[in-house]
Parts: C-alpha cells; structure tokens; sequence
C-alpha cells in the first residue's frame, strides 16, 4: 500500500474545488468511454518520459483501476476453454478475473529472473499471458531483458496475447529500469496496464490500459456497456494535477519514502529467524518475499505477527491448487514496507523566525501572532540604507537574514553567497541606483526591494547578499521645514498676484 500520509490532499482538494466550481457545460453530460482526451494525451507524455513507452493518446482507454483493465482483458481476448498462462505464485485476482472469463489456467514457474519462458513453451497454446515484469507479485523478481525478448518472441510465433501489469513500475531504488514489454513490442501483441492507485491511494480508482491500434474501439465499446466511462471529475482533476507538475513531485516523494522504509525494514528485520532464509535484495516495488521451511512454520510466523498488529502474507495463498511444486516448498512470508506515518519537524513561521519572535509550528508561513503582525509593519530594507552620495565600495555588510527574518535593520558587516544570478544583478542595480527625492518613487523602491529580497528568502533558507556599499556612515541631509515652507509660502503669492 502507497504512504497515504505523504499525498497532498490539499493541493488536491483545492483542483476539485477549482473544477467543481464552475465545470465545463460539456464535461457535464456523457463523456467519451475511453476516458478524458486531456487526461489520455498527458498519460501518454507521462510514459513517453518515464518509460520509453511511445504511444498515441487514442491508444489509451481510462479504467477504474488496474483491476478493471484486466477484466476487460479477460472478457474480451479469452474465449471459454482457452489457455491462459499466469505467474505461479502469482496475482490471485488477475487469476480470478480470467478464471470467471471461462479461461483454463496453466500455471508458468517463477525464478530469479522471473517468468521461465522454456517452461512457458512447454505448456502448449495459451491464448494469453499475464505478466508482471516490473516486479513480479508476490516474489518481487524483476524479468530480465533476455526472458523480455524470449516472451516477445513466443508470443509472436504463437499469435498470442501479452497482459503486461506495471502495477508500482515507478519504485525503481537502484539501477537502470528495464523498457517495458510495450516499449519493446514491434508486432502489437502486449497490452499495458497501469494504475494512479499505488501512487496516489486505491480509492481514486484511476487506471489506464495502452493498447494496439486495432483494439481501441472494441475495448472502448465493451467499457460503455458496462459503466459508460469513468468519474470525469476524478479525470480532469487528475489531468490538472499531472499538468501542474504536482504529479512527477508526488512520486519523487512516494520513491524516497518507499525506499527509507524498505531501509528500515531491512534494518529491523533479525537476522536469526528460524526457520527463514536472509532477505533478498530489494530494488523495487513495496513488497519482498523470504522462503520459509514448511507450511506450518510459515503459519506460526503469520500468526505470531497478527497477534502484535503486523500484517504479513503467506506465499502458500498465492499459489495454484494444482501446481507441480511440492507443499513445503510453497511456504514463504509476503512482506510489505512499514506504513509508518513519517513525523514532520515543527517549523516556525518564515515571518517572525528569528531571535525573540514566535515558534509556533505552521505550514505555509501563517500564523497570525503578533510578531508577524509586527513584522509586516515595518520594512526588511529601508532606502535610507543605501546612500545616494555615496559610490559602490568596499563590503560593508555581512550575514543578513534577507526573506526570514524581517527586520528591518541590517548587521554590521557583509558577505556573499549567491544562489540566483539574476536576483543578485536585480538588487545590485537597484542597490547601486540614486535614491530619488520623490517620496511616492521612493517607497516603491522600498517595495521592489522587498519583493527581489523576499524571492530570495524563499529560494534558500539562509541568503547572504552582498550589496558592496561602503559602512552606512552618512545619512541623508534633513531638509529644513522651515524653510521648505517659507519658499512654498513665498511661491503662493506670486502665483497669486
């Protein structure tokens, strides 16, 4: 299961919303069966970048879930009788789907390289093969290049089907992915199933099938007959929320998350079980399997794992009744990575961080105390800061808090560590301006300096700005009120007479 404490459902929430609020008269009646045109053209960028799957978005029908993508498979390419050719162990309800569809199961081994395509030659015709190569499930072996090509090829001689489940593709932790068997089919023989599910949580149920040219309509007809299409404001949310780069930051999230949790259940796993083999090596997926010896050793670790609130699989479940592999030698445990809810630091407010202000831990800078009323009050830079008789000189000032602390006084010296060139030429030309002696010019100085100031404060938590002025010695002369009035007094009469 994907961590469902790390989505962004206000980020989400707040797409809804947006499209909710005043939708399209068009997206309000019936949409296309195959889905969403936005969603299916931004499904088929994702792949082309993340997978090396090039494909046309009217290859791609939208599904309720990956689940719904294999039953249509099911229904649509087996007829009763045919020969079906699934993982053993394997996925249970991929099974089940083809099973109901009338279809006579032919269990194919699973090794270190994943589905043995000599032993799937051996099996005679099959219709269809369900694979998944990614990560296979439940073992979690990744097929290997040679076994892709091999299954290609039987496939093609045999004129048969390929269901290909990348189901969690996008846990890669190490090494170089392997193309996907769509990316590599010339012939038009696999069908690509994908799902948000295991990126996004399994109630969206949102998924997605790439498919041959030719079986785009027929699929599309079937899918209209049964629901008509799929929740057009989970589509055009989703689109938006791939179209807004949200998406791609998700998974970077998900990935590294998923990977500190695989490193913590690696960690934590005792290395003198009885009974159990080492762990294996894990470079993908949210899953692993450990042989166990013999099934009532594997029920004894399975319970004794309920008995404390952790859920752990038995591999003898996944298994076909009538595979050729002994009982014993069945036995295993499924292990999925902790779902612990990663704690999050309290941070203060970027506002009224700094030396006496608040702390209270907020998101996204607001709190509403008082010191963050204050600060709003009075400016991060003051004009008077930079004089107007003076040239650019030596460094003066070092070590500001520009954009976090929002005072408004500056330290007593400077140096400088730039992050954003085009900032810092920005303040430096406006740092090494004239002041003007229009007031109004003058405070809006004051407010471009606190705009490029505050971009760089939200850049880098600790911006040091150079400005080069020599120590604010002098200041600007006070002008004369007194005699600023009697000019203006003597200019009155004279426009008046």
């Amino acid at each position: 299961m994907p961590a469902f404490d790390l989505f962004p459902f206000e980020t989400w929430a707040r797409l809804s919303a947006r499209f909710w609020r005043k939708p399209s008269p068009a997206r309000l009646g019936y949409g296309d069966p195959a889905g969403d045109a936005q969603l299916r053209e931004l499904i088929a960028a994702y792949l082309r970048n993340s997978r090396g799957l090039h494909c046309d978005p009217a290859q791609i029908v939208v599904t309720c879930g990956a689940q719904q993508a294999i039953s249509l498979c099911a229904q649509l390419l087996v007829q009763p009788g045919d020969r079906v050719a699934i993982e053993n162990p394997g996925y249970r309800a991929a099974g089940h789907a083809f099973a109901v569809a009338g279809a006579e199961l032919n269990g194919i081994a699973v090794d270190d390289e994943g589905l043995d395509a000599a032993a799937l030659e051996r099996a005679g015709d099959c219709r269809l093969a369900y694979v998944t190569p990614s990560h296979q499930y439940p073992t979690g072996v990744v097929l290997s290049l040679a076994r892709r090509l091999e299954l290609l090829d039987w496939a093609e001689r045999h004129d048969a089907w390929i269901v290909e489940d990348d189901y969690d593709g996008e846990y890669r932790y190490s090494g170089t992915p392997l193309a996907p068997l769509a990316a590599l089919d010339r012939q038009g023989r696999v069908l690509y199933v994908g799902t948000f599910c295991k990126i996004a949580f399994p109630a969206l149920r949102l998924g997605y099938l790439v498919l041959p040219p030719a079986l785009v309509e027929p699929f599309a007809r079937r899918r209209a007959l049964d629901m008509r299409h799929s929740e057009i404001g989970s589509q055009a949310v989703m689109a938006e929320f791939i179209a807004a780069g949200h998406f791609q930051r998700h998974i970077r999230r998900m990935r590294m998350a998923a990977r500190s949790r695989r490193d913590a259940l690696l960690a934590g796993w005792p290395t003198d079980v009885p009974g159990c083999a080492p762990l294996p090596r894990v470079e993908a997926g949210l899953h692993l399997c450990v042989r166990v010896d013999g099934l009532a050793r594997e029920r004894e670790l399975v319970t004794a794992a309920a008995e404390v609130g952790v859920e752990v699989g038995a591999l003898s479940d996944y298994w076909l009744a009538d595979s050729p592999e002994p009982a014993e030698r069945r036995a295993g445990l499924v292990l999925a990575s902790p779902r612990c809810p990663r704690r999050r630091s309290p941070r203060p407010c970027r506002r009224c961080a700094g030396p006496g202000a608040c702390s209270k831990p907020v998101r996204g800078g607001r709190c509403g105390s008082p010191a963050r009323i204050q600060s709003d009050r009075r400016p991060r830079w003051r004009a008077s800061a930079f004089p107007q008789d003076q040239p650019l000189a030596g460094c003066a000032w070092a070590g500001a808090e520009v954009g976090a602390t929002g005072a408004g006084a500056a330290p007593s010296s400077w140096s400088t560590t730039w992050r954003r060139p085009l900032l810092r030429r920005r303040l430096q030309t406006l740092a090494s301006s004239a002041l003007p002696k229009s007031s109004r010019a003058q405070r809006t100085r004051d407010r471009a300096m606190t705009s490029i100031t505050g971009s760089i404060g939200r850049a880098t938590t600790r911006v040091e700005v150079c400005t080069a002025l020599s120590p604010p010695t002098a200041s600007r002369p006070t002008p004369n009120r007194a005699s600023s009035t009697a000019q203006s007094t003597r200019l009155a009469r004279a426009g008046s007479s």
